[in-house]
């Protein structure tokens, strides 16, 4: 057994009051019994991590939250592999059929600003737990939609896009809520953990797909029910948890902050050593701003002269990559079966999740210790060279194995989604975090949108074009990423 041994440090005062110091214990410590920590009657937000430590809250609070962002993928994964049914019973040319899967995007446009905004007014769980229900219901009503005729296309292209607003809430707001509750020296590690959710997510889909096409069903159920299980799961294990308590304290609440800190405290060590009694008096000089007009100076916050070297290459940078991500996704089939010279089979993408997977991983053991930037840097010129290799082997029918090259591309790209979602969940402070996440994911929603509609006009008749044009893309973002602001090993703000 670990040893046990006490130290006296100080413990949790009311608002306004003197804290007592009172004999607390570290747990598994690796230090001398006789050693004593000076007494701290008050700690600041950026000294919450080291008073954090590891604990068995820990993997099981980063395991949810994974879990959480399922419902948001399986309401957009299923689009690309129900395309080609839709489109036959519709009537429709390419480029506007893939409005059924970019038009949840669409919808994310306006969410990311409002849900953003929620997340720092009302607080992450609960903004979390309305966005679930909304996925839910919405996606229910899909199967509402009538057979056949251009009113059914524009019913369900609305419908989907109703639901981006939620698909993108849930996506931002579970990651921000993730990083609040970590300790600075793994928060790249549990951020980037969470990226695996998406890969689970598709290879889930793809089994939903199957059995959907082995049993004849519609496809309006495949749209329907495939979100409905991960919903179920997310609220379920949303009860057991609590709300952030740097978001409490950025609110003011310092006594439900007090509450939830007190709770996380009184789990054992996981790893090393942890903080064990009652939580300190913590100050937060980051304060969320809760009216209309108080909230126009957020946005003056975030392109402040101090804020603006750090928000103006993040927008671009995300505008571009997410564009570019979303296009490969959306004809990700297309540009395959073109590149091979014949139709790409659903393993073919089983094996490209189980590869992301893989990224993810790699990502995982080295964001914290190369860096955020580095990290971004070398995957991308990765994903550069793949998709030239991926175009060069369509001109020279000689060359090893294409889809190796999309499944190298597939690994490279894991690594660039997770620690760029990493970087922009912990650059901005918590008071206006969520609303500066929106305004960043604002310009890349349309980009995201716009790409792939017109990529749709030319994807069939010039696939190397389009695969070169790619390849020079992700090269600019490498170049790009070095003007990022390193953030790893840094304390959250």
């Amino acid at each position: 057994q670990a040893s046990n041994f006490r130290c006296y440090m100080a413990t949790h005062a009311s608002v306004g009051g003197q804290p007592a110091a009172q004999p607390l214990r570290y747990r598994n410590a690796e230090r001398s019994p006789d050693e004593e920590t000076p007494l701290r009657g008050s700690i600041t937000t950026d000294q919450l991590g080291e008073y954090y430590g590891l604990r068995w809250f820990h993997p099981l609070f980063a395991l949810i939250c994974m879990f959480l962002q399922i419902p948001a993928w399986s309401l957009l994964s299923p689009g690309p592999y129900v395309l080609a049914d839709i489109q036959k019973e519709l009537g429709l040319a390419d480029s506007p059929a893939v409005l059924v899967t970019s038009s949840v995007i669409l919808g994310s446009i306006a969410g990311v600003l409002i849900t953003g905004n929620v997340a720092d007014l009302f607080g992450r769980r609960s903004s979390i737990a309305g966005c679930i229900a909304l996925i839910s219901l919405g996606s229910l009503l899909q199967l509402a939609i009538p057979s056949g005729g251009v009113g059914s296309f524009v019913l369900l292209v609305l419908l989907r896009g109703l639901l981006g607003l939620p698909y993108i809430g849930l996506a931002n707001i579970s990651l921000m809520y993730l990083i609040e509750f970590f300790p600075d020296g793994v928060r790249g590690l549990v951020a980037t953990s969470s990226a695996l959710s998406w890969s689970i997510c598709n290879i889930y889909v793809l089994y939903c797909v199957q059995m959907a096409e082995d049993s004849g069903v519609d496809w309006r159920v495949t749209l329907a029910l495939t979100p409905q299980i991960p919903c179920l799961i997310g609220l379920l294990s949303l009860s057991w948890l609590p709300e952030s308590p740097r978001w409490l304290l950025a609110t003011g609440r310092n006594e439900e902050a007090a509450r939830t800190l007190d709770w996380v405290f009184k789990w054992p060590a996981c790893y090393g050593s942890v903080y064990m009694g009652r939580s300190p008096n913590v100050t937060c000089e980051d304060e969320v701003l809760p009216n209309a007009s108080e909230r126009m100076m957020v946005l003056k916050r975030i392109f402040s002269p101090p804020m603006r070297a750090i928000t103006i290459p993040t927008c671009v940078f995300y505008c571009v990559m997410a564009g570019s991500n979303n296009c490969i996704f959306a004809w990700g089939p297309e540009l395959l079966s073109e590149a091979t010279g014949s139709e790409a089979p659903l393993s073919l993408f089983r094996q490209a999740e189980l590869t992301a997977i893989a990224g993810v991983l790699a990502t995982m053991l080295l964001i914290d210790s190369v860096g955020r930037r580095a990290l971004l840097v070398v995957s991308l010129g990765a994903c550069s060279l793949f998709l030239l290799l991926l175009a060069t082997g369509m001109r020279h029918e000689g060359m090893a194995h294409p889809q190796s090259y999309w499944l190298a591309r597939a690994f490279c790209d894991a690594m660039v989604w997770s620690t760029a979602m990493t970087y922009i969940s912990e650059v901005f402070p918590t008071g206006i975090r969520g609303t500066a996440m929106g305004f960043v994911f604002f310009g890349g929603r349309i980009s995201a949108v716009l790409m792939p509609v017109g990529v749709g006009v030319i994807v069939r008749g010039s696939v190397f074009a389009v695969l070169v044009a790619f390849g020079a893309v992700f090269a600019f973002l490498a170049a790009l990423a070095l003007q990022l602001t390193e953030t790893a090993g840094l304390p959250l703000k």
